[in-house]
């Protein structure tokens, strides 16, 4: 088996959706690489247009578990993360806020804007769970923000 570490995720980041497209533009574009991730981006949009940004982060994770639920997007929350190191389990501390449709790990944020430890943080959650998708999405500005990344197919590592 391929340990995930193996893989040079820095270079699997995907883009960011410009802002200047309509929410109806970006579902489109996302909806042609991936209609799982599009249907929780559009949960996280109607999050967002209802709630707009300024709240902390647990309101925005409280309403996307309830957009979720209406959707009928499948998710656990709060999924612990293990850090696997030479044959042992490492206690990271760390939680997934969400994990979506079996294999989509999410991170909530409320910041001014996203940048490169953001990226890291999902980057290494995936790592460490095998998961092959991810999602950051950032309530903390005038326009949700959001970066997708997608990795090799899992090694079958899982939390």
């Amino acid at each position: 088996m391929t340990s995930p570490n193996n893989f040079d995720w820095g270079a699997l980041l995907g883009k960011v959706l410009g802002s200047s497209k309509s929410d109806e533009g970006i579902l489109a574009q996302l909806a042609e690489a991936d209609t799982e991730i599009r249907d929780v981006v559009a949960a996280a949009m109607a999050v967002y247009n209802e709630l707009g940004h300024g709240y902390v982060v647990g309101i925005y994770r409280d309403a996307l578990a309830i957009e979720c639920d209406e959707r009928n997007i499948p998710y656990g929350r709060d999924i612990p993360i293990t850090v696997h190191y030479r044959g042992h389990d490492l206690d990271s501390g760390y939680t997934a806020d969400f994990v979506c449709c079996e294999d989509i790990l999410i991170v909530v944020k409320v910041v001014e804007a996203l940048d490169k430890p953001d990226d890291m943080e999902l980057i290494n959650h995936l790592k460490a769970t095998g998961y092959r998708r991810g999602l950051m999405l950032n309530f903390g500005l005038k326009r949700l923000e959001f970066r997708r990344i997608v990795g090799p197919a899992s090694s079958g590592v899982q939390e």
